[in-house]
């Protein structure tokens, strides 16, 4: 999720936070940017996640860096990118911005 613009100071520990916006923002903010970009497929963050995995394993990352890369605190979830990236027959597939 995109962070919140205001930064705000939590009232228990006087630690200064950012929230994060909700899911729908970042939704509505990433539908606009496809319409300004002219692109007519569908394109989720989904998407644009299993793209980057996609990208980074074609650039021979390694299994930490991609799950460093995308967030993922659990190694098996950067496992099912890559199975998914990697296609059955072990050879790469082309990304959702490369057709």
């Amino acid at each position: 999720m995109l962070p919140a613009k205001q930064v705000i100071v939590d009232s228990r520990t006087s630690i200064e936070r950012r929230h994060h916006l909700l899911g729908g923002v970042y939704g509505k903010t990433l539908k606009r940017a496809v319409n300004r970009l002219g692109i007519n497929k569908r394109v989720t963050s989904l998407a644009l996640r299993h793209s980057f995995a996609t990208h980074l394993l074609k650039d021979a990352a390694d299994l930490r860096t991609i799950q460093r890369r995308l967030g993922q605190e659990e190694i098996t979830t950067t496992e099912i990118y890559l199975h998914v990236a990697l296609g059955a027959n072990g050879m790469g597939v082309t990304g959702p911005l490369d057709l």
